[in-house]
Parts: C-alpha cells; sequence; structure tokens
C-alpha cells in the first residue's frame, strides 16, 4: 500500500518497483492496492471544516493557488511528452481490483496474509492518513516498511490521531531517524531502514534500463519542483570548464527556460547510471548517485518546502556525505568521495534493514 500514480515522479515508481521485486526474489507473491488516495473525494475535510481552515490560515488559499497552477504545468507536460510510466506499471507489477473510494476498499480488502504500507511519504501530515496507516486491514499482520513522515516534527494532534492507527502494526520501521523518535513520542518501538530502493543493486536496476545515447560526457540535473535555488550560472560555468553537456530532467511542475528531456524510468536510470556528475533537489536522485556510486551535489529545498530536506539530510548524515549538500560553494562537487567506505555501511544497513522485513514476514 503506497503512492503509485505518478506519470513523472521516478522515485515514486522505483521505491514502489523495487520493494516489490524484493520481495517477490524472497517467494512471495505480491500485489499492489489499488487505491488512488490523491482521487478519493470521499474522505477529504468538509467544506466547512476547509472554510475554518483557510480563516485560520489565509496563505493556504495561496498555496492553492500554487499547487493548482503546479497540476497545471504537468498536465501540460504529460499531454506532449509520454515518458511510459503506465506501461511500466503494466509490466512490472501484479494489481488488487481498482477502489474508487475508500469505503469500496474497507468494505471488500483484497485478501492477503500480511500487507505492507511504504514506502514514500505516505505518513506525510498532509495525507489523506487513514488508508496509508492501513486502518482498513482488521486481524491480519499489518507491517510498515520505510514510510517517510517527511518532517523532522508534527503536530500534537496528529500524533494523537495516528497513536490509534500505529496500536496493532506487527513490525513499524521509518524512513528517517526522525521517523523511529516520532514513533518513540508514542512509546512505539520503530527501527531505521533504508528505503526500498537499496533493497536491489546495481545488476537489478541494469536489467530495467534503457541507453540514451549522449555523444560528450555530461552532467544529468534531475529538478522536481518544489522551491528550490538553483545556481544555473554556476552549472554552465562548470560545464563549459569541463567539456559537459547538461541533460536536465524538470518534473513536478519546474519551469525555466532551458532545455530539457522526458526520459522513460530506463532511462532515468540510465542517466544517472552513466552521468560524470549529478545535480539534483530529490530524495531518491541523491538515493541512486550512492548506490551507483556517483559524484552528486544535493540542492536543498527552501521556503515552505524546507521541512522535507530532513528525509534528505538524514540519509546523507547516515553515510557522513553531508557535505554533498550545497550551501552555497558549488566547487564542492568536485571532491571526492570515499565509496569504498559509504559502501560498508550501505552493506550493513540493507542486511539490517532485509533481516527486519523478513523475519517479521516470518
Amino acid at each position: 500500500m503506497t503512492y503509485w500514480t505518478s506519470k513523472e515522479n521516478y522515485g515514486q515508481i522505483l521505491q514502489m518497483y523495487a520493494l516489490f521485486t524484493f520481495l517477490s526474489n524472497q517467494g512471495h507473491d505480491v500485489f499492489i492496492v489499488k487505491y488512488d488516495g490523491y482521487a478519493d473525494k470521499t474522505i477529504q475535510k468538509s467544506v466547512t471544516s476547509r472554510i475554518f481552515s483557510v480563516i485560520k490560515k489565509p496563505n493556504k488559499i495561496i498555496d492553492f493557488i500554487k499547487a493548482h497552477k503546479k497540476e497545471k504545468i504537468i498536465r501540460e507536460d504529460l499531454n506532449v511528452h509520454d515518458c511510459g510510466f503506465e506501461s511500466f506499471k503494466k509490466k512490472y507489477f501484479a494489481w488488487s481490483q481498482t477502489f474508487s473510494n475508500y469505503n469500496e476498499l474497507r468494505h471488500n480488502t483484497p485478501i492477503a496474509d500480511a500487507y505492507i504500507c511504504g514506502s514514500d511519504m505516505i505518513w506525510a501530515e498532509s495525507s489523506k492518513s487513514a488508508p496509508y496507516f492501513l486502518e482498513f486491514v482488521k486481524n491480519t499482520k499489518k507491517i510498515a516498511y520505510a514510510p517517510s513522515f517527511g518532517a523532522k516534527k508534527i503536530s500534537d494532534e496528529y500524533l494523537k490521531k495516528i497513536s490509534k492507527l500505529l496500536a496493532d502494526f506487527t513490525l513499524i520501521t521509518t524512513r528517517e531517524e526522525s521517523g523511529v523518535a516520532i514513533c518513540k513520542q508514542l512509546g512505539l518501538n520503530a527501527y531505521w531502514v533504508i528505503d526500498p530502493t537499496g533493497l536491489l543493486n546495481i545488476s537489478d536496476y541494469s536489467k530495467i534500463e534503457d541507453k540514451i545515447e549522449i555523444k560528450n560526457k555530461y552532467i544529468f540535473m534531475y529538478l522536481l519542483g518544489h522551491d528550490t535555488y538553483v545556481p544555473f550560472s554556476d552549472i554552465k560555468k562548470f560545464a563549459n570548464a569541463n567539456n559537459l553537456s547538461v541533460i536536465y530532467r524538470a518534473s513536478q511542475g519546474r519551469r525555466d527556460k532551458l532545455p530539457k528531456v522526458y526520459p522513460t524510468i530506463g532511462q532515468w536510470i540510465y542517466a544517472i547510471h552513466h552521468a560524470e556528475y549529478v545535480i539534483t533537489n530529490s530524495f531518491h536522485g541523491c538515493m541512486f548517485c550512492i548506490l551507483f556510486r556517483k559524484k552528486f551535489l544535493y540542492l536543498p529545498l527552501i521556503n515552505k518546502s524546507e521541512p522535507n530536506n530532513e528525509r534528505i539530510y538524514s540519509l546523507l548524515n547516515r553515510f557522513h556525505l553531508s557535505n554533498r549538500i550545497y550551501t552555497g560553494d558549488f566547487n564542492i562537487i568536485y571532491d571526492d568521495i570515499d565509496y569504498d567506505n559509504v559502501n560498508v555501511n550501505l552493506s550493513s544497513w540493507v542486511e539490517q534493514s532485509k533481516q527486519v522485513l523478513l523475519t517479521s514476514l516470518n
């Protein structure tokens, strides 16, 4: 049970692919619960509560306008560029029946021996929480594998709400170290595990790579639509000085005047795998850089998006890579990374994460 509907968020689909593939390789029959929380209007707040919410926080009107504008940009991009997400989902996943709303899911829950929620930011305070805390599952094993709260802290109101939802989980793990601390506030034991994409190795991803014909050596720049300061002039200067092309994928409503590419999921993996350098503001952008041993630079999120940095900071701190965070000096991208040391840490964390998950399933 996770997010699966995106047609342009590579990380969302690849975290699902990784967990699905890992569990399938362990001999389990796996399916994705085909419920779309984004589209479910039946569990939205009432009109009255939304009006009061706006009165209390008038800036929500501005946020709504920005979100609407971003969605329009995404639709325009998808109308012109098909990145093959739907064909990828059809090829690599098994699915439950489609549930158009949460009541359908609650009253006709697909039969399974165990239910897993995660990964991705399914536990963010802004989410439609009950489905993604497996509230619809009764008297069956419930496991949380690497869901994210998307922030270091959550409100007392949300803490109270999720306390009941988490009470009967067999296993709780989170993608960020701060998620473990949030669970401890509720008196619950949780484990810090690696994102599902770390459960597979380079050879697993090489099998689904699609080659892109690129003549020159290149920088791959992958930026999501969150508010981010991007030092475009420094990037251009660096590329020219090193005779590098810039291959740029702007996603989730990002707009600027630079030329862009629209790779398939396999091409996106290839673009990172074979890049000289990667510049990104994405969690999974960083994750795949670590897996493929790339020199990379993380551009922090700013303004209201700033709390979402927690998920990347947690990951980078785990591998002692906080020096890859851009703080104004672009030249840090030249710095070598001790990937031998990183891989010792990575291998250990992967094995711990696999053991925690498989022990719970068994």
